[in-house]
């Protein structure tokens, strides 16, 4: 009758545990509907660019807003959320995102993007992102290349173009000495 009773016993505490589990019946997401690949929206994303100066081996990042042409050498700063050239010193006092683009470049690439959150957007996204530069030409070059049927543009390039060498002769992004103008991203 003792063996009957813990036998019972054990059964009926079993049940009881075993009913306190909770079920989920499907899987949740981790992530909210408008934060999943591709979900952004693309005024809040920002692309970080990895960049070697010419005649400089140490690599720098630059972030840049997506669908925004950013002139080089200007310091970029951050009103709330929006990109804007720095103009004058005399301006009010912005957030500045540490450095200005210089128009002098050995190599570039696309190294992550990220949202206004500060949350890096997916592999899938990042793969879509096209940046491009734009090189400096003076008035006897633009003559010359459209005698020549050449545009003044650069392709564009992405990330797996992996790094990009400006200075390489071999490359199809090649500068021919020329500075940069401007850099976009879509």
């Amino acid at each position: 009758m003792f063996n009957r009773f813990i036998i019972y016993s054990f059964a009926y505490a079993s049940l009881v545990f075993a009913a306190s589990i909770p079920r989920h019946t499907a899987q949740q997401p981790l992530l909210l509907p408008d934060h999943q690949a591709g979900g952004f929206k693309s005024n809040n994303i920002h692309v970080m660019l990895a960049f070697i100066e010419s005649g400089s081996k140490m690599q720098k990042l630059a972030e840049i807003p997506l669908n925004t042409r950013i002139v080089a050498g200007k310091l970029l700063c951050r009103w709330g959320w929006s990109f804007q050239p720095r103009a004058r010193l005399g301006q009010a006092p912005c957030l500045s995102l540490g450095l200005n683009i210089p128009n002098r470049l050995s190599a570039i690439k696309i190294a992550m993007a990220v949202t206004v959150e500060d949350r890096s957007i997916s592999l899938e996204r990042l793969d879509k992102i096209m940046c491009r530069i734009t090189p400096k030409t003076d008035a006897k070059e633009k003559e010359a290349m459209k005698g020549e049927g050449e545009l003044d543009e650069l392709p564009w390039f992405m990330l797996r173009d992996g790094t990009v060498e400006l200075e390489d002769s071999s490359s199809e992004w090649f500068l021919r000495g020329r500075a940069i103008q401007s850099f976009e991203c879509r």
